[in-house]
């Protein structure tokens, strides 16, 4: 891409020419002179007013220079791999609580085959990483329920069963006895829960699926970690839902916790849903030998 294509999207990420400007540490003059030469080729781009808002041909150049920018990318990747230094870099997407579950084991197997390929970390949901994947800011990531886009490729790795979980103290105060680790489905009328962020994948789906059922959960707390949310579901402050790739994690509050503290997990029947874990990649990039190695470590990992 050239000089002006590449500040043309640093503007589209910013919404703003103004913040891009700061952002690339140049003047406002000098940076809208580079959006007045692509203007010239390709007209009117972006409007300003009432808010910032691309044309249909800013949208098209935006789209096409993502493409682009992916691309080059796969090229470098290639040139690299044809030069055989066996290094690089690797951006990778991944929640943060998933992170600490999945990642050292991952690491270690990935190490042992590229020892010096640099991994940059991105420790944010999603949807955030579906973002940057598009943009070409990242290479792949991690996806928790991931919307399916024609854009990407997706490689799945587990179906992980919803569960939900509660302290044993409050299970009593719900006159709940679980049997055979599971309860009805209409009990879950009767917490109140600590819930994901809106925009969270798994919380969507949760959601979605009990109201299917004609469940409509009571939010108590919106938690975005949720290791945060199984330590607060321990103390009695609500229910929650996990994944079970959360098991390690649930098995260490209840070494640290009191009878009647202790979490429970417990299925719930009549809820139909599980969650799609799946690796994430863009179908115009360039699947690295790098890359490939990577995914089959998350693969052994998860």
């Amino acid at each position: 891409m050239t000089t002006s294509q590449e500040y043309f999207m640093t503007v589209v990420s910013c919404q703003s020419v103004a913040r891009a400007a700061e952002q690339l540490y140049l003047s406002q003059q000098n940076l809208s002179n580079h959006i007045k030469r692509l203007e010239k080729r390709y007209g009117m781009l972006f409007v300003r007013k009432p808010r910032f808002e691309l044309t249909l041909a800013g949208k098209a150049l935006y789209e096409t220079l993502q493409q682009i920018r992916i691309l080059e990318q796969g090229l470098d990747t290639r040139l690299a791999e044809i030069r055989s230094n066996r290094e690089g870099i690797l951006r990778f997407g991944i929640h943060s609580v998933r992170a600490r579950m999945i990642l050292p084991g991952a690491m270690a197997a990935f190490r042992e085959v590229y020892p010096n390929v640099q991994v940059k970390l991105f420790l944010q949901n999603t949807a955030h990483n579906e973002t940057m994947l598009r943009d070409g800011r990242m290479d792949l990531f991690l996806g928790v329920n991931p919307q399916h886009d024609m854009d990407f490729e997706y490689i799945h790795l587990s179906d992980e069963p919803i569960l939900f979980v509660a302290s044993e103290r409050l299970l009593q105060e719900r006159g709940i006895r679980a049997r055979q680790g599971t309860i009805p489905i209409s009990y879950l009328s009767r917490f109140s829960f600590l819930l994901g962020m809106p925009d969270s994948k798994f919380r969507i789906k949760i959601v979605e699926t009990t109201r299917e059922a004609g469940i409509e959960l009571s939010e108590k707390m919106s938690v975005g970690d949720y290791e945060l949310q199984l330590m607060l579901a321990a103390q009695g402050e609500g229910a929650c839902f996990c994944d079970q790739m959360m098991m390690p994690k649930i098995e260490q509050i209840n070494r640290e916790r009191e009878e009647g503290g202790k979490l429970r997990v417990l299925g719930i029947d009549g809820l139909d849903a599980t969650s799609d874990i799946s690796v994430v990649v863009h179908r115009l990039a360039y699947r690295s030998d790098i890359m490939q190695a990577f995914i089959e470590s998350l693969k052994k990992a998860v």
